[in-house]
């Protein structure tokens, strides 16, 4: 119960409204911190445009590993300066709502790179 009021608190936050950041919201919440794979249509998509609106709030900087990982979701705050201030005030929220409501970082994978 406690991880589906996050998911909705997430989920109705201005900006997620693409269904990979939907999807990202709810496996924070109820996947276990187990991988997430972009499917092969959202991985075409973030190789045509990774600044597309579609990702904005699922896949932040990306920082690709060397096990193929694309990026880590974890709404990790940042010092002041580093993210614009409201790009910064959104991940500390989300942060909170994470630690509140039993979110769990996960890395993120293209569909041929999950490890």
């Amino acid at each position: 119960m406690k991880n589906a009021v996050g998911a909705s608190i997430l989920t109705a936050a201005p900006g997620i409204d693409s269904a990979v950041e939907k999807r990202m919201v709810s496996h924070f919440f109820f996947g276990n911190g187990q991988p997430f794979i972009l499917t092969s249509g959202e991985s075409a998509r973030y190789a045509q445009n990774p600044l597309s609106s579609e990702f904005s709030f699922g896949i932040g900087r990306a920082n690709p590993g060397a096990n193929g990982r694309i990026d880590v979701y974890d709404f990790d705050p940042q010092p002041w300066g580093n993210r614009t201030n409201f790009a910064e005030v959104a991940t500390r929220g989300a942060n909170n709502i994470g630690n509140t409501f039993g979110g769990q970082a996960f890395d993120v994978f293209l569909p041929t790179n999950k490890q």
